[in-house]
Protein backbone atom coordinates (compact mmCIF):
# COMPACT_ATOMS: atom_id res chain seq x y z
CA UNK A 1 0.00 0.00 0.00
CA UNK A 2 1.33 3.27 -1.12
CA UNK A 3 0.91 6.32 2.02
CA UNK A 4 0.57 9.44 0.56
CA UNK A 5 1.53 12.70 3.17
CA UNK A 6 0.47 16.08 1.78
CA UNK A 7 1.17 19.15 3.71
CA UNK A 8 -1.38 21.45 4.85
CA UNK A 9 -1.40 25.44 5.62
CA UNK A 10 -0.95 25.11 9.51
CA UNK A 11 2.19 22.32 9.04
CA UNK A 12 5.53 23.54 9.48
CA UNK A 13 6.68 24.59 6.15
CA UNK A 14 6.47 28.22 4.59
CA UNK A 15 2.82 28.83 3.31
CA UNK A 16 3.38 31.61 1.46
CA UNK A 17 4.81 29.81 -1.03
CA UNK A 18 2.64 27.91 -3.62
CA UNK A 19 3.35 24.42 -4.40
CA UNK A 20 4.34 24.39 -0.75
CA UNK A 21 7.37 22.52 0.12
CA UNK A 22 6.50 18.75 1.75
CA UNK A 23 6.62 17.96 5.18
CA UNK A 24 10.39 17.39 6.37
CA UNK A 25 11.31 13.80 6.84
CA UNK A 26 12.63 14.58 10.07
CA UNK A 27 8.95 14.08 10.86
CA UNK A 28 8.43 10.57 9.99
CA UNK A 29 12.43 9.04 10.76
CA UNK A 30 10.81 5.87 10.14
CA UNK A 31 8.23 5.81 7.94
CA UNK A 32 10.17 7.92 5.76
CA UNK A 33 12.84 5.08 5.26
CA UNK A 34 9.73 3.13 3.65
CA UNK A 35 9.89 3.14 -0.68
CA UNK A 36 5.49 3.39 -0.25
CA UNK A 37 5.80 6.40 1.97
CA UNK A 38 5.77 9.42 0.05
CA UNK A 39 5.68 13.03 1.46
CA UNK A 40 4.68 15.55 -1.58
CA UNK A 41 4.09 19.06 -2.25
CA UNK A 42 0.47 20.97 -1.26
CA UNK A 43 -1.12 20.71 -4.31
CA UNK A 44 0.03 17.68 -6.23
CA UNK A 45 -0.24 15.71 -8.95
CA UNK A 46 -0.10 11.46 -8.18
CA UNK A 47 0.34 9.31 -11.63
CA UNK A 48 -0.46 5.47 -10.34
CA UNK A 49 -0.68 2.44 -12.11
CA UNK A 50 -4.50 0.89 -11.31
CA UNK A 51 -6.18 -2.14 -12.73
CA UNK A 52 -7.99 -1.33 -16.18
CA UNK A 53 -11.47 -0.23 -15.59
CA UNK A 54 -14.04 2.00 -16.67
CA UNK A 55 -12.43 5.14 -15.29
CA UNK A 56 -9.92 4.96 -18.22
CA UNK A 57 -9.64 3.25 -21.32
CA UNK A 58 -6.83 5.32 -22.79
CA UNK A 59 -3.92 5.17 -19.71
CA UNK A 60 -2.46 2.31 -17.81
CA UNK A 61 -2.31 4.88 -14.65
CA UNK A 62 -4.39 6.97 -12.65
CA UNK A 63 -3.61 11.00 -12.77
CA UNK A 64 -4.82 12.22 -8.82
CA UNK A 65 -4.94 15.47 -8.09
CA UNK A 66 -4.41 16.60 -4.38
CA UNK A 67 -4.57 19.68 -2.60
CA UNK A 68 -4.81 21.02 1.04
CA UNK A 69 -8.12 22.45 0.26
CA UNK A 70 -7.16 26.23 0.34
CA UNK A 71 -8.13 27.13 -3.18
CA UNK A 72 -11.72 24.93 -2.48
CA UNK A 73 -12.01 27.85 0.77
CA UNK A 74 -10.98 30.60 -1.31
CA UNK A 75 -13.30 29.62 -4.05
CA UNK A 76 -16.11 28.84 -1.58
CA UNK A 77 -16.01 32.57 -0.63
CA UNK A 78 -17.41 33.70 -3.86
CA UNK A 79 -20.38 31.18 -4.43
CA UNK A 80 -23.64 31.19 -3.06
CA UNK A 81 -23.40 27.80 -2.83
CA UNK A 82 -20.48 26.68 -0.78
CA UNK A 83 -20.93 22.71 -0.81
CA UNK A 84 -17.29 21.40 -1.30
CA UNK A 85 -18.30 19.12 -3.57
CA UNK A 86 -19.63 22.02 -5.96
CA UNK A 87 -16.47 24.04 -5.38
CA UNK A 88 -14.56 21.68 -6.63
CA UNK A 89 -16.92 21.21 -9.77
CA UNK A 90 -16.79 24.69 -10.07
CA UNK A 91 -12.58 24.36 -10.52
CA UNK A 92 -12.22 21.30 -12.62
CA UNK A 93 -14.90 23.71 -14.98
CA UNK A 94 -12.76 26.50 -14.98
CA UNK A 95 -9.64 24.37 -15.47
CA UNK A 96 -7.37 25.80 -12.92
CA UNK A 97 -6.96 24.78 -9.00
CA UNK A 98 -6.45 28.38 -8.50
CA UNK A 99 -8.25 31.02 -10.33
CA UNK A 100 -8.35 34.17 -8.06
CA UNK A 101 -4.35 33.47 -7.61
CA UNK A 102 -4.42 34.42 -4.00
CA UNK A 103 -0.97 32.80 -3.83
CA UNK A 104 0.56 34.62 -6.88
CA UNK A 105 0.71 31.41 -9.15
CA UNK A 106 1.13 31.33 -12.61
CA UNK A 107 -1.60 29.99 -15.11
CA UNK A 108 1.34 28.31 -16.85
CA UNK A 109 2.39 25.66 -14.37
CA UNK A 110 1.54 22.29 -15.03
CA UNK A 111 0.43 21.65 -11.15
CA UNK A 112 -2.53 24.62 -10.99
CA UNK A 113 -3.66 23.86 -14.62
CA UNK A 114 -6.59 21.41 -15.61
CA UNK A 115 -7.51 22.48 -19.15
CA UNK A 116 -6.04 19.98 -21.00
CA UNK A 117 -6.69 16.34 -19.03
CA UNK A 118 -8.57 16.35 -15.96
CA UNK A 119 -7.55 14.03 -13.57
CA UNK A 120 -9.27 10.57 -12.63
CA UNK A 121 -9.12 12.15 -8.96
CA UNK A 122 -9.76 15.48 -6.97
CA UNK A 123 -8.54 15.01 -3.62
CA UNK A 124 -9.65 18.22 -1.58
CA UNK A 125 -7.85 17.75 2.33
CA UNK A 126 -9.43 20.59 5.51
CA UNK A 127 -13.16 19.92 5.04
CA UNK A 128 -15.62 19.67 7.48
CA UNK A 129 -16.75 16.28 6.79
CA UNK A 130 -15.83 13.77 4.42
CA UNK A 131 -17.94 13.78 0.57
CA UNK A 132 -17.59 12.08 -2.90
CA UNK A 133 -18.85 13.62 -6.37
CA UNK A 134 -17.99 13.64 -10.13
CA UNK A 135 -17.64 16.00 -12.71
CA UNK A 136 -17.00 14.80 -16.13
CA UNK A 137 -15.26 11.18 -15.33
CA UNK A 138 -13.68 13.21 -12.30
CA UNK A 139 -14.83 11.90 -8.87
CA UNK A 140 -13.81 14.17 -5.92
CA UNK A 141 -12.93 13.45 -2.81
CA UNK A 142 -13.39 15.41 0.42
CA UNK A 143 -11.75 14.68 3.42
CA UNK A 144 -12.10 16.08 6.46
CA UNK A 145 -9.62 17.87 8.78
CA UNK A 146 -7.15 15.43 10.05
CA UNK A 147 -5.95 17.28 13.15
CA UNK A 148 -9.87 17.29 14.15
CA UNK A 149 -11.17 13.46 12.60
CA UNK A 150 -7.85 11.60 12.30
CA UNK A 151 -9.37 10.50 8.99
CA UNK A 152 -7.16 9.47 6.38
CA UNK A 153 -8.60 7.88 2.39
CA UNK A 154 -8.11 4.33 1.30
CA UNK A 155 -8.06 4.07 -2.07
CA UNK A 156 -8.70 0.00 -3.25
CA UNK A 157 -7.78 -1.73 -6.42
CA UNK A 158 -10.98 -1.36 -7.84
CA UNK A 159 -11.55 2.40 -7.32
CA UNK A 160 -13.57 2.43 -4.07
CA UNK A 161 -13.39 5.04 -1.95
CA UNK A 162 -13.08 4.33 2.34
CA UNK A 163 -12.71 6.72 5.06
CA UNK A 164 -10.45 5.46 7.49
CA UNK A 165 -10.97 6.50 10.92
CA UNK A 166 -7.05 6.31 12.75
CA UNK A 167 -6.98 6.21 16.95
CA UNK A 168 -4.04 8.95 16.99
CA UNK A 169 -3.29 10.79 20.53
CA UNK A 170 -1.17 13.63 20.08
Amino acid sequence: MEVIVVTGEKDPTPVSKTPQPPLHTGLFPLASQLTNFHLLTNPCQVTMPFIRSELSKQSNNLKIVVTSGSCVDDVGLTMENKCPVDVCRRLLQCGHLYPNSRHGCSETEDIFVLKNSLPHFFIVGNQEEFHTGSFNGTRIVCVPKFCESQTAVVFTKHHDIIPLKLKISF
